[in-house]
């Protein structure tokens, strides 16, 4: 134990010592200061000395301690120093010691109304933008410390506490803040900080985020972020940012509430009630895009964040199968990276990922129904496809090499992942509303004309490799009508050092993707093809697959091993063009 030694009383005990002699004679912050002062004070604390905990939990130095956390000193001492430790030190090792979990001090805390009331009552300020961030920490860490080892006991604080929640909602462009709200769904006694993790909720808590009907109220706020006009763009985009990785969040963790055999309320159900939610988010995002005027919105990024990623989520399938969408991408480029072409279209992959019509992904069984959920997703799709279509031309910029006459931004990027998310796992309806928008059409445009930006070719070069692998016949069908084959073979062409200009690099091993991936699917569906595409152009493409791409896979894979052929015959090693 580091509380005493052979030598004598320890600082710390000698501290204790003369606030015990003074006997209420001096301010206990005259005595408070030198202890928090002390490099030790959190290792003693930890030790559980009784002698220190019963100093602590004194109903004064109680007081004193969560007064530090909840408000500044704002009496100068004259000294500046210590004036800087009263600010910044002092309030910082105080919470440290509420939030050790300590059995002693945690009951203290809990078992008086007035500490509770004092702590909680710092969510209760007027106006959120003044809300000091600091001390918003050290409160939320407190609370969560007795969420964690006084469950029980804090949350019958929190149910009795009506303004609890809209306070805390109010405040959620802090976010620390808007981790609590998730840190009430902790199991109790849960020893543990917020995670993925299965874990029984209590009923009280559950009810706690119903009464306060958090999904409809965050909804809320995110659009008066978005119309406001009073809000400091800061203050406005960390709560549009916040708002929205909180209804992500909660409804991730919610969905868990099923694993646990614990029925999910209405009010927290954003897949019961998705118009509610999501819907009034996408359109103040779509009206935001269209106010601002430079290509760029937060809250039409930050609500397709969280379609997208609710869309596809693996929190809501009932058994964790191997994803297509996410290894459909890797598993061509592994197949590209082999020497013999042999291999690369033989027997030996993973037929578990190719039988039939490859909709595994899609007939998945889901913990929550997704029906009502894409059909608010649906009715927004033409929308966000203009955006995604239109010319930005006026917000031209210059770089280092050249003038980019039309950026694409990082807005029309989140779109087309949403897309992405939509061809993965959208139902029938959701796929033809897609193919009505021409989306192969609009990605084939995208992918030949923004050679440059390697990201959306990325996205872009996933949704067509999905699209032939797992989508149904009509899709596949929609993308050959598009005409990804004589694009594909104009850009392959167009590469070669006829004009002096060869594309970039990155650009075209995406379209060796393409190829790899198309011929793929000739290869496996034989005389299955006829109905998909003119056997002419199939047996056309297959020729140029053979003759060009094959070649230019073999030059790379000898080149990235090291070795040419022609090297030993002493010609000159292949040019790499791509």
């Amino acid at each position: 134990m580091l509380f005493r030694n052979t030598f004598g009383p320890s600082a710390i005990e000698d501290i204790i010592a003369r606030a015990e002699a003074e006997d209420n004679k001096l301010p206990i912050s005259v005595f408070l200061d030198e202890l928090l002062d002390r490099q030790d004070i959190i290792a003693e604390v930890n030790s559980e000395e009784k002698r220190l905990l019963a100093f602590l939990c004194r109903s004064s130095v109680m007081e004193a301690l969560v007064d530090m956390c909840v408000a500044e000193n704002s009496t100068p001492s004259g000294d500046s120093d210590l004036d800087s430790k009263r600010k910044f030190k002092f309030p910082f090792v105080a919470s440290e010691i509420l939030a050790s979990e300590n059995g002693r001090i945690s009951d203290t805390i809990v078992r008086s109304r007035g500490l509770v009331v004092k702590l909680l009552g710092f969510f209760e300020l007027k106006d959120p933008e003044t809300v000091d961030s600091l001390r918003a920490s050290y409160v939320t860490k407190i609370t969560s410390a007795l969420l964690r080892c006084k469950n029980i006991e804090t949350l019958h604080h929190l149910v009795h506490n009506k303004s609890f929640i809209p306070s805390l909602l109010v405040h959620v462009a802090e976010e620390s803040v808007a981790d609590l709200v998730l840190r009430i769904l902790d199991s109790a006694d849960t020893g543990r900080f917020f995670s993925s993790e299965v874990g029984q909720p209590r009923k009280e808590s559950v009810d706690l985020l119903v009464g306060g009907n958090v999904l409809s109220e965050l909804a809320k706020m995110f659009v008066k972020s978005v119309e406001s006009t009073e809000q400091g763009e800061c203050f406005r985009q960390n709560t549009l940012m916040n708002t929205s990785k909180l209804v992500l969040n909660l409804s991730l963790r919610v969905l868990q509430l099923k694993r646990v055999l614990m029925e999910i309320p209405s009010e927290l159900n954003v897949f019961e009630k998705p118009e509610e939610v999501l819907g009034v988010m996408i359109d103040a995002g779509i009206k935001d895009y269209a106010s601002q005027g430079n290509g760029r919105s937060v809250a039409l990024m930050a609500s397709l964040d969280v379609a997208a990623e609710l869309l596809t989520t693996e929190a809501n399938r009932v058994e964790h199968e191997a994803s297509l969408g996410s290894s459909s991408i890797n598993s061509v480029l592994a197949m590209v990276s082999r020497m013999s072409r042999q291999k690369i279209f033989g027997t030996e992959g993973n037929e578990s990922e190719t039988n039939g019509d490859m909709t595994v992904m899609k007939n998945r069984s889901a913990l929550e129904s997704t029906a009502l959920f894409e059909q608010c997703l649906r009715k927004r799709i033409e929308e966000l496809v203009k955006i995604l279509t239109e010319d930005r031309s006026q917000n031209s910029f210059s770089n280092s090499c050249d003038k980019v006459a039309d950026p694409f931004g990082i807005t029309k990027f989140r779109i087309a992942e949403f897309v992405l998310a939509c061809i993965k796992n959208g139902n029938r309806e959701t796929t033809a509303v897609l193919l009505e928008q021409k989306i192969p059409e609009v990605f084939l445009q995208i992918f030949f004309s923004r050679e440059w930006n390697s990201i959306v070719l990325n996205t872009v070069t996933t949704a067509i490799i999905y699209s032939f692998e797992a989508g149904s016949t009509e899709v596949r069908k929609a993308w050959l009508s598009a005409g990804i084959i004589p694009k594909i073979m104009r850009a392959w062409f167009e590469s070669e050092e006829v004009t002096g200009r060869k594309k970039r690099p990155g650009h075209m091993g995406h379209v060796v993707l393409l190829c790899t991936a198309l011929e793929k699917l000739f290869l496996e569906l034989g005389e299955e093809n006829e109905g998909l595409v003119d056997k002419k152009d199939r047996d056309r493409f297959l020729q140029f697959c053979e003759e060009h791409v094959a070649v230019e896979i073999e030059r790379q894979n000898f080149r990235y091993s090291g070795q040419d052929e022609r090297e030993s015959e002493g010609d000159m090693p292949p040019v790499n063009t791509f």
